[in-house]
């Protein structure tokens, strides 16, 4: 298990690289990746740097209402991710409020190939 440092080094890395266009799977749940690594990622994936992304595991990453905010409004751009299957938040804490930017995201159109 990460602490949040490490988590956030990692996404930083990952932005900087430039992305990873053929990555398909990304599980980063279960590590202390926290709404700051979250915001990160999310930053990542509003470049479009991870375009076949198809799941995005997230569960218990010690995430909250402000991160997943931000993964909203970064699933909401048409280029963010535009393949994405499968999301895993479980375990967070996510409140109505952190549910409800997710479901607007998804009535605005963001990740229609979500199952």
């Amino acid at each position: 298990r990460a602490d949040a440092a490490a988590m956030t080094d990692l996404v930083t890395a990952l932005g900087l690289a430039g992305g990873l266009p053929l990555l398909r799977s990304l599980d980063v749940g279960h590590n202390s990746l926290g709404d700051q690594g979250l915001l990160r990622l999310a930053n990542v994936m509003a470049t479009g740097a991870l375009p076949s992304l198809r799941s995005l595991g997230l569960g218990e990453a010690g995430v909250s209402i402000d991160g997943v905010r931000g993964l909203a409004h970064a699933l909401s751009l048409p280029h963010s991710c535009p393949q994405i299957e499968a999301l895993d938040l479980t375990d967070n804490h996510l409140y109505p409020q952190g549910a409800e930017a997710l479901a607007v995201c998804f009535a605005q159109g963001g990740c229609p190939n979500l199952r």
